[in-house]
């Protein structure tokens, strides 16, 4: 599963697609954890099935540390899988270690995203700063360790900002 950009214009049929998706992966043996920076309004009807909800951009900062660490850890299990002797099976990913030990997959459901990369005052721009930094790294290495990200919003290129192309790079998926 690449990482995916969802992208229309209002009333295009993104939150049906995003409904969905979400009714589909809440069968399936994942981790779903979503970013909602409209107070929650698309994905607090599947606030039961997810196993973090961040409303609002503060809490999704918190939330995008807690998922690098996550990102880290795996790739820590990774690593030591890979020097258990000359007999090992070497892997660069989460889909190479034994079933045993595998962890599950993690789907982060980011709605609007542009909210993320608004600032309206310095203290917000030291935020956007540090969130956009964090969906980079999680976008240019999550797939590796199990991480995928499903981004949504009307619009997504330069005039966002800083970062913007560089996320939107990473997000092969386009619906």
């Amino acid at each position: 599963m690449p990482h995916e950009l969802i992208l229309g214009a209002t009333q295009s049929g993104k939150s049906v697609y995003l409904r969905n998706l979400l009714c589909g992966l809440a069968r399936q043996r994942v981790v779903l954890v979503g970013i909602d920076c409209k107070w929650g309004v698309e994905l607090a009807p599947f606030a039961p099935r997810l196993s973090a909800l961040a409303d609002q951009p503060d809490r999704a900062n918190d939330l995008l540390d807690v998922l690098l660490e996550e990102m880290e850890a795996r790739f820590r299990l990774i690593g030591l899988s890979s020097v258990a002797g000359p007999e090992a099976v070497l892997t660069s990913d989460v889909w190479g270690l034994p079933g045993d030990v595998r962890p599950v997959p993690v789907v982060v459901v980011v709605d609007e995203v542009a909210e993320l990369f608004l600032a309206a005052s310095r203290d917000d721009e030291k935020r956007r700063d540090a969130m956009v930094t964090k969906l980079i790294r999680l976008a240019q290495l999550g797939r590796a360790a199990g991480i995928y990200l499903e981004v949504c919003g009307q619009r997504f290129g330069s005039e966002l900002g800083k970062g913007a192309t560089m996320l939107r790079a990473q997000l092969t998926g386009r619906v």
